[in-house]
């Protein structure tokens, strides 16, 4: 994950929720308004 090049510079992870916490997985999805809240924050952080 973000572990490897945190070694070379800053970083960070942003996590949205899936569908019935299924993760690692073909049936692994994300409502559409959580990922639009997953992007208003990523943007955020880049502008601030």
């Amino acid at each position: 994950d973000a572990a490897n090049i945190a070694k070379l510079m800053p970083a960070a992870m942003l996590f949205v929720p899936s569908i019935e916490g299924i993760s690692h997985d073909f049936s692994e999805d994300t409502n559409e308004q959580d990922l639009i809240d997953g992007l208003t924050v990523l943007a955020k952080a880049f502008l601030d």
